[in-house]
């Protein structure tokens, strides 16, 4: 696992515990959490402040 998609992975986990939510019971709520995170995470690394993700987002996504 890469540096990136564990920040990615740690993110989404924080998220779902804020929330509330369980994204067992619901695939459409987890592919928009995920999404969310790798467009943030995306957005911080084009900045300069993170690792730029090697794999594709699609890759990530999954």
């Amino acid at each position: 696992m890469t540096e990136a998609v564990r920040i990615i992975t740690e993110q989404v986990r924080l998220r779902v515990r804020r929330d509330g939510v369980d994204l067992a019971a619901d695939n459409v709520l987890a592919e928009q959490y995920v999404r969310d995170e790798v467009r943030r995470y995306t957005e911080r690394a084009l900045g300069g402040s993170m690792p730029l993700i090697p794999e594709s987002t699609r890759r990530l996504v999954r």
